[in-house]
């Protein structure tokens, strides 16, 4: 989608970011062009589900016993976050960057826009039992997703007079049933987190602007599947081309 945006000659003015799209708006803000975008499909197509989630029996066994707070490690997550952004600080940005994640207390967003980027991305991704709470300052938080799963709203807050929004996912149609309490609990939060939210969309203001690009979708593909990455990039690139097209057409 960004490829497109920017082929287009459409390129942002600030960025805001919840779950795994906190961390593509922190990797563009530094290069919002279509280098930038073609270097963060490269990064993902170097991402798999044992880097980001490395699943370890005694980690899971400890996590359903209740004894630590969560079933994955972040450390991989960690890693490809260091990998590719360094010791990058929110105002290293070219663009200005904010991450949204939950206060786990009060169950409302919390926007991240200063110091390291690290301890935002791991709060606004961490998948709540999957991953643990991330502290920031008095707050324990946990994924963007589950209370601004498309921050609009924190966009329009921030300035915002003409939204893209970018989905990662779409209304995923699956075919077959997960298998297993730990793929029933993945499932499930990727719904939850997977759907734009139209109460925040009805709740901006009628001179905002707003644009929701078509996501991309593949049957039966969980948030743990690496194995279509390629072809979901080449999806979102063709269907935001379209998109571009037909706003091109109806205002000409």
């Amino acid at each position: 989608m960004l490829q497109a945006l920017f082929a287009a000659g459409i390129t942002p003015d600030l960025l805001v970011g919840t779950s795994v799209g906190a961390l593509n708006a922190a990797y563009i803000s530094r290069d919002p062009t279509t280098a930038g975008a073609e270097e963060l499909a490269a990064a993902w197509g170097r991402a798999s589900r044992t880097m980001i989630f490395p699943v370890r029996p005694r980690t899971l066994a400890l996590g359903l016993a209740g004894r630590i707070d969560h079933l994955v490690s972040p450390s991989g997550l960690t890693r490809w976050i260091r990998d590719n952004l360094g010791g990058m600080t929110f105002e290293d940005a070219a663009v200005p960057f904010h991450a949204v994640a939950t206060d786990l207390r009060t169950g409302d967003p919390v926007v991240l826009s200063a110091g390291e980027v690290l301890p935002a991305l791991l709060a606004s991704t961490s998948l709540p039992g999957i991953f643990p709470p991330i502290v920031i300052g008095e707050r324990s938080l946990v994924d963007g997703g589950i209370s601004a799963d498309v921050p609009v709203i924190q966009a329009e807050e921030l300035g915002a007079t003409e939204i893209w929004v970018l989905p990662t996912s779409g209304p995923e149609r699956f075919s077959t049933l997960p298998r297993g309490a730990f793929e029933v609990l993945l499932r499930s939060i990727g719904l939850v987190l997977g759907h734009v939210t139209r109460e925040h969309l009805a709740k901006l203001r009628e001179s905002t602007v707003i644009h929701v690009l078509p996501a991309p979708t593949v049957a039966d593909a969980s948030i743990l599947d690496f194995r279509h990455t390629d072809e979901l990039i080449a999806q979102g690139r063709a269907l935001a081309a379209e998109y571009l097209t037909g706003i091109s057409s109806s205002s000409g």
